[in-house]
């Protein structure tokens, strides 16, 4: 007994389909993206963070703020 053939319409859709759950953005990846769209927010804001006595720039704050976030990744 040999087994059904699928036809190409099938293969691409199963291909498809496959692909698209291959693909769905990981929840650490999301984060990444607005953890990122944040500090670029904060960033182009013009906002100054006064931290220790001084005053900082919106770039600087980010720079910051974006060291301490990689130093919590690298902790896991």
């Amino acid at each position: 007994m040999t087994g059904k053939k699928i036809g190409p319409l099938a293969t691409v859709l199963i291909a498809v389909l496959f692909s698209g759950i291959l693909s769905q953005p990981t929840a650490a990846s999301v984060a990444d993206v607005e953890i990122g769209h944040l500090l670029g927010y904060l960033e182009r804001s013009g906002c100054v963070l006064y931290r220790n006595g001084r005053w900082y720039s919106a770039s600087d704050a980010r720079a910051h703020l974006e060291k301490k976030y990689r130093y919590l990744l690298d902790k896991d």
